[in-house]
């Protein structure tokens, strides 16, 4: 066994046997020849296959760049054509033209934008039409129509409040609205109040101010605007002018006042008072007819004075000119004898005047009597 610290070079001649030697030194010879050649051609070999190499990569990148500009020019067109069919597409929009829609059907990005571009013009449509088709019904609204926010600011006004309190629009936006309510409802205020509570309120009466300080009467409903969360952004107040039915109603008024009052004097006047029809059957008689005549109320009216208070001391003739006096429009005065109940007589004053609608038609007769005694 050979120790390899022992093996040196002067020894190999004496392991190996002469027979191999010559063969074992050319190999080895051969080997150290190849080793030196590659050792000297192996560096000009690196750089032949580094110059190669770096003579493909330019030619690549060469490529690569050409192809880069060629897309980048494709795409840049792409896109300078859908910006300028975008501009040409808003600026009909502006026009206007709202039915104007991108013409691009392509998969890629800008066919996104696209689709996008037209959903959003169908979306805008509806909302545009929607709001024009609000704003008309608002305009078109013989009612006044304003609208505040949480703080009592008017935000907007139709055309009919402009109309009846005599102020442009803008001389209302941005202003309080007790601007425009009397005196006394500023002093109240509690219909506001009571609106935020309720959250609504309908057919109430207010007074409305305009610019050159007239009071309106208007029947007001009033509603809360409420976003999703219940927070309160507004109050639409929607009026009526009712001065017309405000004039008929306290004329009305007026007039009920005076029927009471001439109900009133009728009724405690001293002299028998009667109402006929045409046909002189009682419709009404007050106290003091049932006081003279000894006759109610109940008991007459239906009937005729013929029937029950003529004495059978005037001929046909007297009463035929009454009657014909009266029938003429004309008032009848004068004296005659009455029966009671009873059938007791008395003597009284009368005058009877025929009543006429509007027309000029006679509809009624009204008698005041006064007895004279027996």
């Amino acid at each position: 066994m050979l120790q390899e610290s022992s093996v040196k070079a002067t020894d190999f001649e004496k392991i190996i046997d002469k027979q191999y030697q010559a063969k074992l030194f050319s190999m080895v010879a051969k080997y150290r020849y190849e080793r030196e050649k590659e050792l000297l051609f192996g560096p000009a070999k690196v750089i032949e296959l580094i110059n190669i190499s770096n003579q493909k990569t330019l030619v690549l990148t060469i490529a690569i760049l050409i192809t880069s500009i060629l897309v980048y020019s494709l795409i840049l067109g792409s896109i300078l054509k859908f910006i300028t069919h975008l501009t040409e597409a808003v600026y009909k929009i502006k026009q206007g033209k709202l039915d104007t829609r991108l013409n691009i059907t392509s998969k890629d990005e800008l066919g996104i934008l696209a689709s996008m571009f037209n959903q959003m013009m169908d979306d805008l449509n509806i909302t545009i039409i929607s709001r024009f088709y609000i704003d008309n019904i608002i305009t078109s609204m013989t009612d006044t129509l304003i609208v505040i926010n949480s703080n009592t600011i008017i935000t907007k006004v139709n055309l009919a409040t402009s109309t009846l309190l005599g102020y442009q629009e803008a001389e209302l936006v941005g202003k309080p609205i007790k601007l425009i309510l009397s005196q006394e409802e500023n002093d109240k205020k509690l219909w506001i109040h009571e609106l935020i509570g309720k959250g609504s309120i309908t057919n109430i009466e207010r007074i409305y101010l305009t610019k050159d300080s007239r009071k309106i009467p208007v029947s007001l409903s009033a509603s809360v605007m409420r976003n999703d969360s219940g927070e309160m952004q507004g109050i639409v107040c929607v009026a009526q002018d009712i001065s017309d039915a405000y004039r008929q109603a306290t004329q009305r008024k007026r007039v009920e006042e005076t029927n009471l009052l001439l109900a009133t004097a009728i009724e405690y006047a001293a002299d028998a008072i009667e109402i006929t029809d045409t046909e002189a059957k009682f419709e009404y008689v007050n106290p003091a007819f049932e006081k003279t005549t000894g006759y109610t109320r109940a008991e007459v009216v239906g009937k005729t004075s013929a029937s029950l208070l003529r004495s059978g001391k005037h001929d046909a003739a007297f009463y035929q000119q009454m009657s014909n006096t009266i029938s003429s429009g004309k008032i009848w005065s004068g004296t005659y004898i009455g029966k009671r109940k009873d059938g007791s007589l008395y003597y009284q004053e009368a005058t009877i005047s025929p009543v006429c609608n509007s027309a000029g038609k006679i509809i009624h007769h009204v008698a005041v009597k006064r007895d004279i005694g027996t």
